[in-house]
């Protein structure tokens, strides 16, 4: 009874998982194995014709209990309930089946069916020609299903009658949309074994049982309008209406808390589920505008907006290319419509809107060479002194210290362009902007903002060793290492794996960087240093998913292989050139001449250079 391919399409989530679980079903199966078998076969009709009728899909059989996906939660809920409704008279049989076999019916709810429904992702396996699914939403399910077990035992909870529950989570709960045609519990206190990450974030995260809170959930039954007096019909219409506006404000209630929840399970997804979790944040962001207007609710429609401007700067990260610059356009106008509800007069919010647009326009910047490119980075240093015209490290010290990261980033992007005390000039600006930055952002109190900004500042730092020479270039190179193992503290693989490589990927620079100011067996190490940090890196990183950052990691690894080959000789050093070439290559992947021009120019010139070498040493390319 594992959901098999041929017969039921996958599901992918994010969506609603839920349990049926056949309660005493061992006991049934000690007392009677061949009736037990049937009563399952039953079962398993119910199951198949009401997942089929309310659009779900059969997952997993557990022994005695079905797993079951949907997209919609009141699906859900309502396929659980027909199912519920119609195992009466079957359970009725059986109960009275195995007392005439002699069975003693342990208590009155045997045979009953106790559910679980929870929110989350999950995604399907195939294992032996058969789909399999697992995820943290089935996770949760199955323990909001287990913390079920003494609250399906009462008699009533709330309206609620036994056997009519059906038990959901906080984060299945808060997405019942059309809440006026269910009945809902209050809180039931329930208990979920998790995990909690220590004070610490580089300790070992520490097992608890994390407080969490279940809900008893019924659907209502539609009452007819027969028979009624036209007054009636009038007090209807009128409570109606108060109602449907009532219905809409709540459901752009539920709209905004399924973006923010979307939002944040993208925060530590990858690649293509990402994209499809931020999709679906963008979606409940905009159902919400439908309802919260600019002239209706003008807060909630800038919050919404900000909101927006957000998740498709977070989607850029994931496209290159056209795709790439809709989605900062796209993140740009979100912003400037949130700007139509508050001007400086509301600085906390004023400054934030204009960071997020200097934040865009700077990754507008990136893509562009030369004027055009100066030209949009003096855009985005506009936009944040226009944050920094409304706040100060005194009144509103967050804003602040993103306002003067923001700043260090574009100084430091525009140093690349400079030459010689120009460019120092500028990259010293771009290292006061994040120790600035830092004055508000501790280990401490603000880790993840903490972490970005010590690699950022690690990022200027080495840049700034670029315009030294000697031992002051490599105590710059020290400097910078150490940042960037500074952020390493808080971006690990699993918790921050987005952070986590990129930081990784600058290391690597870095360490490449001080292999120059050795030599033999210590140059050797420092360059395989390097080379584990990018591969690192590439855990996360890879063509399909995140193609700029692949480029970018492989264009930086071609220059380590480039640099390891001239530490050997013969076949060994042709064998090194010829694989940079080949990661060189994997990045013009990505890079072109209309796209990262400059980096594809830099590559291009490489692989020249490089095929020369092996040209001159009769080696074919």
């Amino acid at each position: 009874m594992i959901a098999d391919k041929n017969k039921y399409n996958t599901i992918e989530g994010p969506g609603f998982a839920a349990f049926i679980d056949l309660y005493d079903s061992t006991y049934a199966w000690d007392q009677n194995s061949d009736t037990s078998v049937e009563m399952l076969g039953e079962l398993y009709e119910l199951v198949e014709k009401n997942t089929d009728k309310f659009g779900g899909h059969i997952g997993n059989f557990t022994g005695d209990g079905f797993l079951f996906l949907f997209k919609n939660v009141e699906n859900c809920i309502l396929c659980l309930s027909r199912i519920i409704e119609q195992w009466k008279s079957v359970r009725r049989k059986y109960v009275e089946k195995y007392s005439a076999d002699g069975v003693v019916v342990p208590d009155d709810k045997f045979l009953a069916l106790r559910t679980g429904v929870s929110f989350g992702n999950f995604g399907s396996l195939n294992m032996r020609d058969k789909v399999h699914y697992a995820g943290s939403g089935i996770n949760k399910a199955q323990r909001c299903e287990a913390e079920s077990k003494e609250y399906f035992k009462r008699a009533k909870i709330g309206e609620l009658e036994s056997p009519n529950y059906i038990f959901v989570d906080s984060s299945a709960e808060n997405l019942i949309f059309s809440r006026t045609n269910f009945y809902i519990s209050g809180q039931l206190d329930a208990q979920f074994k998790g995990y909690v990450q220590s004070n610490t974030a580089i300790e070992k995260a520490d097992f608890e049982f994390k407080k969490q809170f279940i809900y008893a959930v019924w659907p209502k039954k539609k009452s007819g309008l027969s028979g009624k007096s036209a007054k009636e019909m009038e007090k209807l219409a009128f409570a109606q209406a108060k109602e449907n506006i009532g219905n809409r404000l709540l459901i752009a209630s539920q709209s905004v808390k399924s973006g923010i929840m979307m939002y944040g399970l993208s925060e530590t997804a990858i690649g293509g589920n990402k994209n499809r979790l931020l999709e679906e944040a963008v979606k409940s962001y905009k159902d919400a505008l439908k309802v919260y207007s600019f002239d209706f609710a003008p807060e909630d429609y800038a919050k919404m907006q900000n909101n927006l401007g957000i998740a498709f700067l977070d989607q850029a990260d994931l496209f290159v290319g056209e795709e790439r610059k809709q989605k900062l356009q796209e993140a740009i106008a979100a912003y400037k419509q949130a700007l139509r509800t508050y001007t400086s007069s509301s600085p906390e919010y004023y400054a934030g809107y204009h960071l997020g647009i200097s934040s865009a326009i700077r990754k507008q910047a990136i893509m562009l060479a030369g004027e055009a490119k100066e030209l949009k980075l003096n855009e985005a240093i506009k936009s944040c002194k226009k944050a920094l015209s409304v706040v100060a490290f005194e009144t509103f010290p967050k804003q602040y210290a993103l306002a003067q990261n923001n700043l260090g980033n574009v100084f430091k992007i525009q140093s690349n362009s400079l030459l010689g005390e120009k460019k120092k000039q500028k990259i010293k600006e771009a290292i006061k902007a994040y120790r600035e930055s830092l004055r508000v952002y501790t280990f401490e109190s603000s880790p993840e903002d903490y972490g970005r900004t010590q690699n950022n500042l690690g990022n200027a730092l080495k840049n700034e060793a670029e315009v030294l020479a000697n031992k002051a270039k490599s105590e710059k190179i020290k400097e910078a290492v150490s940042a960037f193992k500074e952020a390493l503290k808080v971006y690990d693989f699993d918790s921050s794996p987005f952070y986590y490589a990129g930081t990784q990927n600058n290391l690597a620079i870095s360490l490449k960087e001080q292999a120059k100011f050795v030599s033999g067996k210590e140059k050797l190490e420092k360059l395989k240093e390097a080379i584990n940090a990018y591969r690192q890196a590439l855990r996360i990183y890879n063509i399909d998913t995140m193609p700029e950052y692949y480029a970018l990691v492989n264009y930086n690894l071609a220059y380590v292989f480039k640099e390891y080959a001239k530490l050997f000789t013969g076949k060994e050093s042709k064998r090194k050139i010829k694989k940079a070439l080949e990661i060189y290559n994997e990045s013009l992947r990505v890079y072109t001449s209309d796209y990262y021009p400059d980096r594809y120019q830099f590559a291009v010139t490489e692989i020249s250079k490089l095929n020369s070498i092996l040209k001159n040493n009769g080696v074919k390319k």
